[in-house]
């Protein structure tokens, strides 16, 4: 009697643990599309930086010397932010980056976010030297800031004391009061991206990056000397806003920890090989065969539902990814369930 009662708990024991089955945690590349689509479809990119005639006319006459320097700081700096953009594309090997041409208008900048876009008969000249499908992409505004702190720490040297009577070494602990700084270069990038065939502004972004640069010496005129030139700083900044704007609008890849069901049905154990070797095709065919089984429980199939939407989350396919989710959560509305499920939710508006 013992023994039977034995078994019936050890059957209740296994019954428990099959409802309450964890995902197991995998790292997965999750495929993050860029905002626009139309890049993928093109070979070249035609890149185009506008200025106002004035800030121009200065940095093309420059060896006048009454010259604004600012402002042939301004124009270098654009050009590093297009050179950071071009460098970027050319590592993707995803859209050849034509040559920079600069466009000089009327424009002004007064802080705004983007000047008024550039209008079509100006598109039309622009394009007009490239056949076959083609994006303009305009750096529309540009911005810049420095900052620079200063602080002081100490530093403690050991000093050799000599002693004729004795071979022992002593040294003399002296604090040393050592001078830091922190030196800051921000650039704000507006960018546009217009379609040449239907000849107006599809795209626009405005985008900042920083160059960060930290040393420490004695003094503040030591200090100095280290610390690169503001304009360097500037330009340093702009060429990583440029890299930047590529990364935002070229497809990419991010690294991500996300889980997977691989217990709880004869599939999805069957699975377990497939998802150790990242056979992902190979295994979304498998679960959406088991889905098919009207046999399957509705936790079972809720977990390979879980499974389907990781596969489409990798893909980059988000709205697809929630789609299963929300039918995935009607059918066992489990923590974790509801968890991946808001996680996609809020992925998918942030991408909108």
């Amino acid at each position: 009697m013992r023994c039977r009662w034995t078994i019936l708990v050890f059957f209740i024991m296994l019954a428990g643990l099959s409802s309450c089955i964890s995902p197991r945690e995998i790292v997965v590349d999750i495929y993050e599309p860029p905002p626009i689509n139309i890049l993928d479809s093109l070979d070249t990119i035609m890149v185009v930086a506008r200025f106002p005639a004035s800030e121009w006319t200065t940095y093309y006459n420059r060896s006048n010397r009454i010259l604004k320097e600012e402002e042939i700081n301004k124009v270098q700096a654009a050009q590093q932010a297009i050179a950071g953009f071009q460098d970027k594309t050319k590592e993707e090997e995803s859209p050849v980056a034509a040559g920079i041409v600069n466009w000089i208008d009327t424009l002004t900048l007064h802080g705004d976010p983007f000047p008024p876009p550039l209008d079509s008969s100006t598109l039309i000249f622009l394009c007009k030297h490239h056949k076959g499908p083609l994006a303009l992409i305009s750096l529309e505004s540009f911005s810049y800031q420095t900052k620079k702190r200063y602080s002081t720490y100490k530093r403690y040297v050991r000093e050799k004391q000599n002693k004729i009577w004795s071979k022992t070494k002593l040294y003399n602990v002296q604090p040393v009061i050592m001078q830091q700084a922190r030196f800051v270069a921000y650039a704000k990038i507006g960018w546009r991206i217009y379609d040449c065939s239907g000849k107006q502004a599809i795209f626009e972004k405005q985008l900042t990056d920083s160059a960060v640069y930290e040393m420490d010496g004695s003094t503040k005129k030591e200090i100095e000397k280290k610390l690169p030139s503001p304009e360097v700083a500037v330009e340093d900044a702009a060429y990583l806003a440029g890299r930047r704007f590529a990364e935002y609008i070229l497809p990419s890849y991010r690294t991500e920890v996300r889980y997977y069901y691989g217990a709880g049905n004869r599939l999805l154990h069957k699975t377990k090989k497939q998802v150790k070797f990242r056979q992902w095709s190979r295994a979304q065919k498998l679960w959406e065969t088991a889905l098919s089984d009207q046999n399957v429980k509705k936790k079972n199939k809720a977990r390979l539902l879980y499974n389907l939407a990781l596969v489409e989350e990798m893909k980059g396919n988000r709205l697809k990814a929630l789609h299963l989710m929300d039918k995935a959560v009607s059918l066992f509305p489990g923590a974790g369930m509801i968890r991946y499920r808001n996680l996609i939710e809020k992925e998918t508006k942030e991408n909108l």
